[in-house]
């Protein structure tokens, strides 16, 4: 102990350890301090970290989901235009069935064109009735084609009632009409098609003058009692 009046009265000294007890408690506080604000700079740093994460992680979510909104719409547009072109193709096969006709012949026959139709050939003398008839689309009209390689004097009777047209060619299609190379009887000239002939009832014939290959083409309009199922009977074939 020093006495009063000494210089070092002024400060008291922990006998411990040497040091000031001021000194320590001083020590102290700017540790806390320190603490403090290294605490604060980790909370600071850890913050803006997790900020930066959940940005990166958000727009790294919405660049997902644009891409899944974009895939989605393309899909759509996709399933969407294999419709359309499932329904267009079914459109056109549609109208196709309904303004095309089926037949192994087509005919010219102004003012109507390109007629489909179905042949039957004639080898020998006899009678027959037309079985294959095609069928004109929409108005449903009827067609029917008699093939022959006539010589002079070969007569074709016809019972029925149809328009008559005279071909002469050895093979489909048949583009020009005739008449000529023939004479016809109880056959009523037509203004119905070019070089057409109405037949109507039992007693219309055909006689050749002269060797060749003909077509006999039949057009009928059932709403006027004509029909394409004409009878035939062929001589001096």
């Amino acid at each position: 102990m020093h006495k009063q009046g000494s210089p070092f009265a002024c400060c008291h000294f922990d006998q411990t350890n040497g040091n000031s007890a001021d000194a320590v408690t001083v020590l102290s506080l700017f540790e806390k301090k320190t603490i403090l604000y290294k605490m604060k700079l980790i909370l600071n740093n850890s913050t803006e970290v997790w900020i930066k994460k959940t940005e990166v992680l958000m727009n790294s979510l919405a660049t997902k989901f644009k891409s899944l909104v974009l895939l989605a719409l393309v899909a759509g547009l996709s399933l969407q235009c294999e419709k359309k072109e499932e329904e267009d193709t079914t459109t056109l096969l549609l109208a196709s069935a309904l303004f095309s006709s089926q037949g192994d012949c087509t005919v010219s026959a102004p003012p109507r064109a390109s007629i489909n139709t179905f042949t039957t050939a004639v080898t020998a003398n006899g009678t027959g009735t037309i079985s294959k008839i095609g069928s004109v689309p929409v108005v449903g009209h009827q067609t029917a084609a008699l093939k022959l390689t006539a010589k002079n004097t070969t007569q074709v009777a016809l019972s029925g009632k149809s328009f008559v047209i005279v071909y002469q060619s050895s093979a489909c299609p048949l583009a020009t009409s005739t008449t000529t190379g023939f004479a016809p009887s109880n056959l009523t000239a037509s203004a119905e098609f070019t070089n057409s002939y109405t037949l109507d009832g039992s007693n219309g014939s055909i006689t050749f003058n002269g060797a060749g290959d003909y077509y006999i083409f039949f057009y009928a309009i059932p709403s006027r009692g004509q029909a394409a199922n004409i009878t035939y009977t062929v001589t001096n074939l």
